[in-house]
């Protein structure tokens, strides 16, 4: 089959799943955290993957901090309404599109101006017992406002955490969910029951979770911490006959909860046993009940939750792209979006927060840092598409594609044996070679971002929106390249170069190097790279020919996988990787954004002034 057939079809069968596995794939999202004391760069991590529907666009979103308005409200589905005060803070949040409610979205994941993290939408299972003596509430808080409303009205986690009981307390909630909460001195977490029960507990910060959607709370007394419960927690499952009890003291757990089930404790036992594997390396068993907080066997990195995120039971007799078919993944094709919050006490409160940010299926997507200061996102990663096809250039369906791409079985020339798995895995390896250089050169960013915040938050936080937005439209600008050469080089691997033992993607030639310190420029045909003296020139003589360019550095010149499209300058990763080992990595310094209508009204305010100060002077001299 042609990779442009295999495109077209993809794109009708995930056009019609989206209305056939709508019911199927909706409460699939896998919460965690890691304490300070156990990460390794000392922070707190809160975060998720945000599963939807086979086809749920996601993106980014700011709102501005308000002052002294008052009559504003935040308004969900099923009639719920929720008075904001006046004053609100400014946050940015990550939506997600909730098919059949029109524009409506639910926000995963929220980070505000006062330095709270909140991540959101993890549905659970209450029993019907349970439900039977407290409904949930139709016109309730739901997903689709709580991270909006922490964000917009909460100046510390426990005060969200205050927020949220107080909303359940008096107006309900429609939903059964777990909620994380997180700021520069501790973290929380939530688990809503039923329409008004539920329990919150500070999160011990030697320790981390992992959970799948479901329930991890057993006994008030395994934790000694801190709990926020409802008036009637405890009381109401006596009262109406469903509470179990072991030795005397009431078990959440079973007394509020579905039992378990494969879709949702299989993501448990994996995240335990990828974080301690010296204490869960036995096989997965539907009757253990994994602890809510355990000791990791070493210090978590941002990596590893990114790793994690993207996990499908890898290594295990379960894996899903292996033997096992019938499971629910943590890096699932459904995924929205995932986040991972850290929060990092050294810093101001409006800057404390990395949001590092996943757009479309983990598995074949990168994570990439963005501030809590940054208001301003470059526009595909911003614009929410709600027509269910991939046919638009929003971040979410280039990334959707590409993932399409990697997945698909078929997916091969009549004359190549290419497979998904040798597509799959090189561009994999390239978006973690990606990640890396984000790890490593963002804290030099957040340092020079926290100098500036000294003489002037302003100014930092137009350096952080310039980088924030470069960076997002150099990965926009990347994932179009790695989708294209992969839609075009997957027919040539074989030929071009026989045995290689995984394809390599293209990459925008300008966009790789400048991060290993290398200027580019351009002649026609020919893309000339410059760094300390060094030189490295790339031509094609026939673009209209793939795969046929040349490349010289000194006295070498070998041949590479090359085309052209537009300005970008696209090589394979292996013939071009030299610009990474002769550079290293840099900070790159992306041009402020110029905002075009505030330049046309300043241009209008000039002409407006000149034309005045002229007519004056007419009127004067006319005297």
């Amino acid at each position: 089959m042609k990779a442009s057939a295999v495109l077209i079809v993809s794109i009708f069968v995930l056009t019609v799943g989206c209305i056939v596995l709508a019911s199927d794939d909706s409460d699939a999202c896998t919460g965690f955290y890691v304490g300070a004391d156990v990460s390794e760069s000392g922070n707190v991590m809160i975060g998720q993957t945000a599963d939807g529907y086979p086809y749920s666009p996601a993106c980014y979103v700011y709102q501005e901090a308000v002052s002294n308005v008052s009559g504003r409200t935040i308004e969900g589905l099923g009639g719920f309404v929720y008075p904001l005060p006046a004053t609100t803070y400014g946050y940015s949040s990550s939506d997600v599109l909730i098919p059949g409610h029109g524009a409506a979205c639910f926000g995963s994941g929220s980070i505000n101006d006062q330095g709270v993290a909140f991540t959101g939408s993890i549905t659970t299972f209450a029993n019907k017992s349970a439900l039977g003596a407290d409904p949930l509430v139709e016109n309730g808080l739901g997903e689709d406002t709580a991270a909006r409303i922490v964000a917009a009205c909460a100046s510390s986690a426990k005060e969200g955490v205050d927020l949220i009981a107080s909303i359940i307390d008096e107006y309900g909630s429609s939903e059964n969910n777990i909620y994380l909460f997180a700021d520069k001195d501790e973290a929380w977490y939530m688990e809503v029951y039923t329409g008004h029960q539920y329990c919150a507990m500070k999160l011990l910060k030697d320790k981390v979770a992992v959970f799948g959607n479901e329930n991890t709370i057993v006994h008030l007394s395994d934790v000694d911490t801190v709990y926020v419960t409802s008036e009637r927690l405890t009381t109401l499952p006596v009262e109406y006959g469903f509470a179990v009890f072991d030795d005397g003291e009431l078990d959440l757990l079973r007394t509020y909860s579905i039992p378990f089930n494969d879709y949702c404790h299989m993501r448990t036992w994996i995240g335990h046993r990828l974080l301690a594997p010296s204490t869960y390396s036995d096989d997965y068993d539907l009757e253990t009940v994994y602890k809510h907080l355990f000791v990791p066997d070493h210090m978590v990195s941002v990596k590893d939750l990114m790793d994690l995120c993207r996990d499908r039971f890898d290594g295990t007799d379960y894996c899903l792209d292996e033997v096992y078919q019938n499971v629910r993944v943590i890096g699932s094709e459904s995924t929205s979006e995932a986040h991972i919050l850290v929060v990092d006490p050294s810093l101001p409160d409006d800057m404390c927060i990395t949001r590092w940010s996943c757009i479309g299926p983990a598995e074949y997507g990168v994570f990439f840092p963005v501030s809590n200061l940054v208001s301003d996102f470059y526009e595909p990663f911003a614009e929410m598409d709600n027509t269910y096809t991939l046919e638009n250039d929003t971040a979410y369906a280039v990334f959707k594609m590409l993932n399409i791409v990697c997945t698909e079985e078929s997916y091969s020339d009549a004359s190549s044996t290419a497979s998904k798995d040798l597509v799959s895995e090189g561009v994999k390896d390239y978006w973690s070679s990606l990640e890396q250089y984000y790890i490593d050169i963002w804290p030099q960013v957040v340092m020079k971002a926290k100098a500036i915040h000294s003489d002037s938050p302003d100014k930092a936080k137009a350096y952080l929106n310039s980088y924030s937005y470069g960076v997002e439209k150099d990965i926009y600008a990347e994932v179009k390249a790695v989708l294209d050469g992969t839609v075009l080089g997957i027919g040539s691997v074989v030929k071009c170069n026989e045995g290689r033992e995984a394809f390599t993607p293209f990459v925008d030639v300008a966009i790789y190097g400048k991060r290993y310190g290398w200027s580019s420029s351009i002649d026609g045909n020919t893309m000339t790279l410059t760094r300390e003296g060094e030189k490295v020139i790339l031509s094609l003589d026939d673009p209209d020919t793939m795969v046929k360019g040349k490349l010289r550095y000194g006295e070498l010149e070998q041949n590479v996988e090359m085309h052209i499209v537009g300005d970008s300058f696209r090589v394979n990763i292996k013939d071009i990787s030299m610009l990474e080992e002769l550079g290293s990595p840099v900070v790159v310094d992306y041009p402020q954004k110029t905002e075009d209508r505030n330049d046309s009204v300043f241009v209008v305010c000039i002409i407006i002034v000149v034309v005045a100060v002229a007519a004056g002077a007419y009127v004067f001299m006319r005297r």
